[in-house]
């Protein structure tokens, strides 16, 4: 990754989405940027910018799905009811 800009990651959130799926995704890219790897990551909420976990912890996304920017991965986290989302075919 030397020599070219950062490799944008995107971490999706929702309401009802596991705090660990989210944190552990975030502190390992974290954790390589601290090593030399050049990440920036985001958190993007799947309908709005205020989730609350399924452990009640309240997140502030910073876009939205349909905001936000292109990103080079993107990781979808995941939840113990995963029926109140739309379908991934609303993924662009």
């Amino acid at each position: 990754m030397t020599g070219q800009g950062p490799h944008r990651v995107g971490v999706v959130v929702f309401d009802g989405v596991q705090l660990l799926d989210v944190s552990g995704p975030v502190d390992v890219f974290d954790a390589a940027t601290r090593r030399g790897a050049h990440y920036t990551v985001q958190l993007i909420g799947w309908r709005s910018t205020q989730v609350r976990t399924s452990s009640g912890v309240r997140l502030t996304a910073d876009t939205t799905l349909d905001e936000a920017g292109p990103v080079d991965t993107l990781v979808l986290t995941g939840a113990d009811d995963l029926s109140a989302l739309p379908d991934t075919a609303d993924v662009r």
